[in-house]
C-alpha cells in the first residue's frame, strides 16, 4: 500500500480548502454593506495586524485592524475583496454578495491548540492474520499514522470527533474496520476499541476506469472511508498509472459513513484530481479538464492569462505564490471573475503587506475549482476530510504550478 503517495496528493489539495473559511449564509443582489468576520483556529473573534479591503474591482485600501471589517458596496456593485495577514501568510478573498455576503475567514495557525496525548486500548485478536494498523482521528485537525503498540499513544488536537482503526493483512488488503465516533478528545482520555466478526470487510466494491488526458501518465486512484466527522481508512490505492479500474474491501455496513474515491494524474507540472463521495458498491470518477494558463513573472508576483475555466459546476480560482518565510494565496470566486481570462495575484507592499525580495526563488500555482456543493459548503470545512464528509460531495481541481526567481 502506497499510504505516502495518496497522503501527500491529498494533503496537495488542501489549498483547495478555500484558506479553512467559514462561508456566511446564502445572499444576493449588489450594493449594500458586507461584514467580514476574523476569526482564529478555534473559531475565537481574532484581529489580523493587517487588513486591505478592495470594492468591486478597484484599489486595494488599508483597514483598520479588528475582529471585523464592514464594506459598503455602491448600488450596482457586487464585487468585493478582502485582504489580512495570516501568520506567514497572506489570504486573499475576492467574492460577490451574493456568494459570501458575511464571510468569517479563518486563520488557522493562529491561537491552534495545543496537541494533546490519549490512550487508545484496542484487542484485535479476532483478526489474527492482523499485520498492520492505521489509525485516524478527525476534530479540528487530522492524525494519522500506525498503531505499534497496544497500549497506543495518540497526539492529537483536543476538541470533538471521529476515531477510526483499520485492519490490514500482509499485504496491505484492509481486513477489519472499527470507529468511536462523536468523541471528546482531552488531555489523558482514555478509549478502548474490541474488535468483533461484524467489524470484518465483506464483499467488494468497484471504481470503474475513467478518461485520463492524453500524455498524462503518472498518478492513481484510492478509495477510502470517511467518518460523519472525517476520520477515515484507505480501501484500496493504485498509484501505477492513473485511471485504472480498482476493486476493494467493503467496509462492514454498520460503520457510519461514506465512501470516496480519489483519482489523480500529472504530466510536467499540470495535474488534474478529482476526489467524490458516494454511497452504494461502485463508483467511476470523472477528472475536471486541463487548466494551463499562461504564466507572467516578469513582476514580483505573477500574474495568469488564459483563464477559461467553465461550467455549472466551475465555483473558481486559486492562485497562490510562495517565497523564503512568506506566501500570498487568493481564492477568486466564479462571480468575481466572470468573463474576465485574466488574473494577477496583488502587490499590496504599498500597504504594508509581504513581498518578495529582489531574486527569491518563488513559487507559483494556479488551480480551476469544481464542485456540486455551494462555495458557502466549502468555506465552513475547517480540514480537508471534513469536507469530504459531506454527503455526496464532488470536488475537483485542475492545476498548474512551477517555479521562477523575482525580478
Amino acid at each position: 500500500m502506497k499510504r505516502n503517495r495518496f497522503w501527500l496528493s491529498a494533503s496537495g489539495l488542501a489549498l483547495a480548502l478555500l484558506l479553512g473559511a467559514c462561508g456566511g449564509g446564502a445572499g444576493s443582489g449588489s450594493g449594500g454593506t458586507v461584514t467580514v468576520n476574523f476569526v482564529d483556529a478555534l473559531g475565537n473573534p481574532w484581529a489580523p495586524p493587517k487588513v486591505a479591503t478592495q470594492v468591486g474591482t478597484g484599489a486595494w485600501q488599508s483597514a483598520p485592524s479588528g475582529i471585523s471589517v464592514t464594506l459598503n458596496l455602491p448600488s450596482g456593485v457586487a464585487q468585493y475583496g478582502v485582504a489580512f495577514t495570516c501568520g506567514t501568510e497572506t489570504q486573499v478573498v475576492q467574492f460577490t454578495k451574493g456568494e459570501a455576503p458575511n464571510p468569517t475567514l479563518r486563520c488557522s495557525s493562529v491561537n491552534a491548540p495545543t496537541p494533546v496525548n490519549v490512550t487508545l486500548n484496542y484487542n484485535d485478536s479476532a483478526f489474527p492474520t492482523t499485520a498492520n494498523r492505521l489509525y485516524s482521528v478527525n476534530t479540528l485537525d487530522v492524525a494519522f499514522g500506525p498503531l505499534t503498540s497496544n497500549p497506543a499513544t495518540l497526539t492529537v488536537s483536543p476538541g470533538q470527533g471521529d476515531l477510526l482503526v483499520a485492519l490490514y493483512n500482509n499485504s496491505w488488503a484492509v481486513i477489519a474496520l472499527k470507529g468511536l465516533l462523536n468523541q471528546n478528545f482531552t488531555a489523558g482520555a482514555n478509549f478502548s476499541l474490541n474488535f468483533a466478526a461484524s467489524d470484518a470487510t465483506s464483499g467488494t466494491g468497484n471504481i470503474g476506469s475513467y478518461p485520463v488526458p492524453s500524455g498524462f501518465t503518472t498518478g492513481g486512484t484510492a478509495v477510502f472511508h470517511v467518518t460523519p466527522l472525517g476520520a477515515y481508512a484507505i480501501l484500496n490505492n493504485d498509484f501505477s498509472a492513473p485511471g485504472n479500474a480498482l476493486a476493494f474491501p467493503l467496509p462492514p455496513s454498520a460503520l457510519a459513513g461514506q465512501k470516496g474515491v480519489y483519482a489523480n494524474a500529472f504530466s510536467s507540472g499540470l495535474s488534474v484530481l478529482s476526489v467524490e463521495a458516494f454511497t452504494g458498491t461502485s463508483h467511476t470518477p470523472a477528472l475536471p479538464p486541463v487548466f494551463n494558463p499562461t504564466v507572467n513573472t516578469s513582476a514580483k508576483l505573477p500574474a495568469f492569462s488564459g483563464l477559461s475555466a467553465s461550467g455549472s459546476d466551475f465555483i473558481g480560482y486559486g492562485f497562490s505564490a510562495n517565497w523564503p518565510g512568506n506566501s500570498l494565496t487568493a481564492i477568486v470566486s466564479k462571480g468575481w471573475i466572470g468573463t474576465g481570462t485574466s488574473y494577477a495575484l496583488p502587490d499590496l507592499s504599498s500597504l504594508g503587506f509581504p513581498v518578495p525580495a529582489t531574486n527569491d526563488p518563488a513559487g507559483y500555482e494556479a488551480n480551476a475549482f469544481y464542485s456540486n456543493k455551494p462555495l458557502g459548503t466549502l468555506l465552513a470545512a475547517p480540514n480537508f476530510w471534513k469536507l469530504l464528509a459531506t454527503p455526496g460531495i464532488y470536488l475537483r481541481s485542475g492545476t498548474k504550478e512551477g517555479s521562477y526567481t523575482t525580478p
